[in-house]
């Protein structure tokens, strides 16, 4: 079976739905148990009210997007005999699919947090810089849907600037990239 190759093809297979014992329904609930997605979305209900838990699940779902989407898919689900012609073709989840599956719910029910449209902002932003280029349109779908969400639910605008600025830790990263460690002359 041809699959994205590399220290991580085993797990990009098994989470994007390129294995045999996975039916499509089962993809979707592994990405919800490795990611934590179900307790974002559980925070960000109104009885719970926990903004900052539904950022610190995006970094794990962060991390699998990348990991997935530095990948070449193109050939993932296809079955090729010694001489490298195809001889079956599975059904597997796209990019946008996994995409969608990541950040949607968490969208619709953290648009009106800022510090978890900012976090999903920076999310977006450092995908958007290093996944392959075939994947970036999606990417950029998602950035639209979160400029739509913000315009839609946060009328002030300078609440509706800050909410949309990229923060990696949702609210108190610094406000300018600046490098994590500096080293001044003098100092041994």
């Amino acid at each position: 079976m041809r699959s994205p190759r590399g220290p991580n093809s085993r797990w990009i297979a098994s989470i994007s739905g390129n294995s045999f014992w996975q039916g499509p329904h089962q993809v979707a609930q592994t990405w919800r148990s490795v990611t934590g997605s179900p307790a974002a979305i559980r925070a960000l209900s109104p009885a719970v009210n926990d903004p900052t838990t539904a950022v610190q699940v995006l970094g794990p779902i962060e991390d699998l997007l990348l990991l997935i989407g530095e990948s070449d898919l193109r050939r993932r689900g296809q079955l090729c005999d010694r001489d490298g012609h195809l001889r079956v073709q599975i059904g597997t989840r796209h990019w946008d699919d996994l995409l969608d599956l990541g950040l949607t719910e968490i969208l619709d029910y953290g648009a009106t947090a800022t510090q978890v449209t900012r976090r999903m902002r920076a999310l977006l932003d450092g995908l958007q810089e290093r996944v392959r280029a075939e994947h970036r349109a999606a990417v950029a779908a998602h950035s639209a849907a979160l400029d739509a969400a913000l315009e839609r639910l946060v009328p002030d605008e300078a609440e509706r600037e800050f909410a949309s600025r990229p923060d990696a830790q949702g609210i108190g990263g610094p406000s300018r990239q600046a490098p994590a460690f500096t080293r001044t002359a003098g100092l041994g």
